[in-house]
């Protein structure tokens, strides 16, 4: 489901995940529209699938474009309706970084990727390459607020920005809060505090470079324009 928030009087667009459970998935997409249209005005589109992943590449790629706003993909509907998406780059999870290397491969739609052999996908891209495989099929087994695996801690920081920054001052001070308030959160938690500190500063420094590539703009020194 796509749906708007507001910042600052500013709509702006989210999606979320639902589990319909037993419920009716398309009464109920019919129900948060009506909910959104009474409450702030707004349309929000529907996307309605057999797992995570379905929900989303049928979101992405149908339901903006029906009347209603609401289309649904089952696993029956893989070949008719994922298998004939291209180029690549219209698939979830595929940039085009990941695009290109699968052209150079003779792979232009997900039919094809689907139908290329698990082993050699997995020979060159490894786990990704097990991934792109099973997505192209609409497999996802992953499930709605699934707890994180025991262990694993990670920290991460997003930001809606209102505008778009072009300057480079702008994007190395946004870039910065963000590294900033993460190495805050290591802190906090008490862990790989040391170590926090230690990537704040190479950080710091690394943000005064020539160019406003991202990539170069965070880690210039591991950067050799192909990442």
């Amino acid at each position: 489901m796509r749906n708007p928030h507001f910042v600052g009087g500013t709509p702006l667009i989210d999606e979320s995940y639902l589990d319909a459970g037993k419920e009716d998935p398309e009464e109920m997409a019919k129900a948060i529209q009506s909910s959104m249209w009474r409450e702030f005005g707004l349309m929000c589109t529907v996307g309605i699938g057999d797992n995570m992943l379905l929900s989303k590449l049928e979101l992405d790629l149908e339901s903006k474009k029906t009347k209603s706003g609401i289309a649904r993909w089952r696993y029956e509907d893989v070949p008719n309706k994922l298998w004939k998406v291209h180029p690549l780059s219209k698939m979830w999870g595929i940039g085009g970084r990941m695009e290109r290397n699968l052209n150079r491969m003779g792979i232009s739609t997900v039919g094809q990727l689907a139908n290329f052999p698990l082993e050699l996908l997995e020979k060159r891209f490894g786990i990704m390459g097990n991934q792109l495989y099973y997505h192209a099929h609409g497999i996802d087994l992953s499930e709605i607020g699934a707890p994180l695996m025991q262990g694993q801690i990670s920290f991460g920081k997003s930001q809606i920005l209102l505008r778009d920054y072009t300057k480079r001052e702008e994007i190395k001070a946004v870039l910065l809060e963000i590294c900033e308030e993460v190495a805050r959160r290591h802190v906090r938690m008490m862990k790989l505090v040391e170590q926090s500190a230690w990537e704040l500063d190479t950080v710091k420094k690394s943000l005064v470079v020539d160019s406003i590539d991202p990539k170069q703009l965070i880690f210039p020194q591991y950067h050799d324009g192909h990442l």
